[in-house]
């Protein structure tokens, strides 16, 4: 079932990806010989004005063939005869999909869990070290290293790629920044990566309009960072 679900999650990040590079070059007049979902031998196939839609038997991938393309076309609706800036949104567009749709999820999410995490620290739990080396309950976290802190789950995806070392913390106590060197977490080892673990509560924020977006904004562009670090990390062996 675990395979199952993974194929219906590919398949959907797919489609909208692929919607994406559909949609424009629908919308700037450019022909599309066939929009398909997944690859290998057609399972089914209709074709509608110019454009051929099919689903295919392998569910591991998809695409929109568009004229000129892959070769150069005298077709004026090709897409090597469109304007560049076009041209870069169509090419754009599918990326720019997966992030509407990470947003939306995360609205979904955010806006039907009881609480909101504010940044502020609550209360620490047992076996913290955090406290020990200078962080306090009450203090608004605002930097992580040289990392911003917008949201509760940049302070968690930190932790995770700090590879287990001290972190500089800025923080606003008081009402005043406070710079805190050398923060110590609990860390642990899986398969020879060393992480950092978060020690503390964070206490609950008004949950409104303003917050609820601004939570799924920022927890789908962390999503994205972390993504991105972690593959940097799998290429240069460093998670930092």
């Amino acid at each position: 079932m675990s395979i199952v679900y993974a194929i219906i999650v590919f398949g959907i990040l797919i489609f909208i990806h692929e919607l994406g590079h559909f949609l424009t070059a629908k919308a700037f007049g450019v022909k599309i010989n066939e929009f398909s979902l997944g690859m290998g031998p057609k399972l089914l196939s209709k074709t509608r004005g110019d454009t051929a839609y099919s689903l295919r038997l392998l569910p591991i991938g998809g695409f929109v063939s568009m004229e000129g393309e892959d070769e150069p076309s005298g077709d004026p609706t090709a897409f090597n005869n469109k304007p560049v800036w076009q041209r870069i949104i169509i090419v754009c567009a599918g990326a720019a999909m997966n992030l509407i749709l990470g947003f939306l999820i995360m609205l979904i999410i955010v806006a039907s869990s009881k609480a909101v995490a504010s940044t502020t620290v609550a209360e620490f739990r047992k076996g913290s070290t955090s406290d020990q080396t200078g962080l306090q309950a009450g203090d608004q976290i605002l930097k992580m290293d040289q990392d911003k802190v917008h949201i509760y789950m940049d302070v968690v995806f930190a932790l995770t790629l700090s590879d287990g070392e001290p972190m500089d913390i800025l923080v606003k106590r008081d009402g005043e920044k406070v710079l805190l060197k050398d923060v110590q977490f609990p860390t642990s080892e899986v398969e020879g990566i060393t992480t950092s673990n978060l020690d503390f509560y964070f206490t609950a924020a008004d949950k409104n309009v303003g917050t609820v977006l601004y939570n799924a904004f920022y927890e789908s562009t962390a999503m994205v960072k972390m993504v991105w670090k972690s593959f940097v990390g799998l290429v240069t062996g460093h998670y930092g």
